[in-house]
């Protein structure tokens, strides 16, 4: 991010996703933007019958997030970052930004950020999203899962979803802590729901 800045000084235009600034107009018109997915969602699962309540969401500064926190506030927000560079779950906890140094090397390098984006943290601190830390493992079998059960080719950083709503699965105070239990909509509808999980 930082050789972005710099890069666009020299020569260019640098259109940020990330800021200090918790008022920056254009970040805050960038999470607008990522905010059509929800809506996109929303007209789709409704039209289906089908209603959310968890939905499992990737963070590199953490403006999709926040989009997907605003956009579907019923759905309970599990951030998901990889654990060698989380730099949102340290913000939340921390109350502000702050900025993560040393290596940041991980399969899912579009996550690896170093600093979450102030009107990002501003909107997330709402929502008392659930911090989840994924192990390089996770996310690269994630990956693998969406291939190889949904014919789904993408990078860990896209699987970074399912590798955290895995990773809760598999851990019962993480299970609790997300009100996903028994009673909890199955993912496939089997269990007669209308309801899904969204990650």
């Amino acid at each position: 991010m930082d050789a972005a800045v710099e890069a666009a000084r020299v020569d260019g235009i640098l259109v940020p996703d990330t800021s200090a600034d918790v008022a920056d107009p254009i970040v805050r018109d960038v999470i607008a933007g990522y905010a059509t997915i929800t809506s996109e969602i929303r007209a789709q699962f409704m039209a289906d019958g089908i209603t959310i309540s968890h939905q499992f969401v990737q963070a590199g500064v953490g403006g999709l997030a926040a989009a997907m926190a605003q956009g579907l506030p019923e759905a309970k927000l599990a951030i998901v970052e990889p654990e060698q560079a989380a730099c949102v779950a340290p913000a939340l906890a921390a109350g502000r930004v702050v900025r993560i140094e040393g290596s940041l090397h991980t399969c899912a390098e579009m996550l690896a950020c170093g600093e979450a984006s102030a009107p990002a943290l501003d909107i997330l601190r709402q929502y008392n999203p659930i911090p989840v830390l994924v192990s390089e493992a996770e996310l690269l079998a994630a990956a693998d899962i969406m291939r190889d059960e949904a014919d789904i080719r993408t990078t860990p950083s896209g699987s970074a979803g399912l590798a955290g709503l895995l990773h809760v699965a598999n851990d019962g105070a993480l299970r609790q802590q997300a009100g996903i239990d028994r009673s909890s909509p199955d993912p496939s509808g089997r269990n007669g729901s209308a309801s899904r999980c969204h990650y």
